[in-house]
């Protein structure tokens, strides 16, 4: 489990290992309260690279990272099996379902322009 002292070689060595497997990837973050510091890693559950850091200039660099790798990973190829229309059709049979028997959330509005169920009662003291 390397773990890298500088954010450059961590970055070459997230970049290059995503690049070998994509689909098998996660990238983790810890704060370590006890430290004051961020643990940044990336695994495929076999491999782990992991860097550290104390300076809030390498979290806007993670965050950058971050944002390439997910960019990367929405340029994934389907599956030769992967067929959208599938999950579409099933997609609108549920929210159609779903929809028309579904009840308004407490406290929500009436139709008729009434108070929601969550609106308190104004009562005048009696003396």
């Amino acid at each position: 489990m390397p773990v890298y002292d500088s954010f450059a070689d961590f970055e070459a060595a997230a970049q290059e290992f995503y690049q070998a497997a994509p689909a098998n990837i996660r990238f983790v973050t810890k704060f370590q309260p006890t430290e004051g510091a961020m643990r940044f890693k990336l695994t495929n559950d076999v491999v782990t690279l992991q860097y550290c850091t104390q300076t809030p200039a390498d979290f806007d660099r993670v965050r950058v990272l971050q944002e390439t790798l997910a960019s990367a990973m929405h340029n994934i190829s389907r599956p030769a099996d992967f067929d959208l229309r599938e999950i579409e059709t099933a997609s609108a049979t549920n929210n159609s379902t779903s929809a028309a028997g579904a009840k308004p959330a407490k406290g929500a509005a009436k139709a008729s322009g009434g108070k929601g169920g969550n609106a308190q009662k104004s009562k005048k003291k009696k003396r």
